[in-house]
């Protein structure tokens, strides 16, 4: 991703072949299949045993806007993921393709939550997961109760 101002001086790129704001971390985080990356990545994950893995530290977004200097960008929150469903999409029909796999990543949310794990809380509060992510997750959620 690219930070806009510093990519626009270090670059100096006339608006007509400027490829901001497409690789920005805006545009980013408003595309249905990168939020799908982002939401994947926060969900937690469980060992080959079944036990709940430790979570990473620190998850940021990686700005590429000086290629000399790749940098670090803000972190990511879960609080912030938007809905993959609800994101903007080359092809429409790809909404249909990813909805069990999104309905599949919150019910590992609601699975988490339900076990009373603090593992993965390192990586992000799942409690504080996104409230459409919540209701995605629907009943499966309940049988953990």
């Amino acid at each position: 991703m690219r930070d806009n101002d510093p990519w626009r001086s270090i670059h100096r790129e006339p608006d007509a072949e400027c490829t901001l704001p497409s690789g920005s971390l805006q545009v980013y985080c408003k595309r249905g299949w990168c939020r799908l990356e982002v939401l994947a990545a926060l969900t937690p994950k469980k060992f080959w045993r079944g036990d709940w893995r430790p979570g990473p530290r620190n998850i940021r977004f990686r700005y590429h806007t000086n290629p000399a200097v790749p940098g670090a960008g803000p972190l990511v929150k879960a609080a912030e993921i938007g809905s993959p469903m609800t994101g903007d999409f080359t092809v429409v029909d790809d909404v249909a393709q990813i909805a069990p796999i999104i309905v599949g990543l919150a019910n590992r949310f609601a699975e988490y939550e339900a076990s009373g794990s603090v593992n993965w809380d390192a990586t992000m509060n799942v409690r504080q997961r996104p409230e459409w992510c919540v209701v995605v997750s629907g009943p499966y959620s309940q049988r953990f109760v």
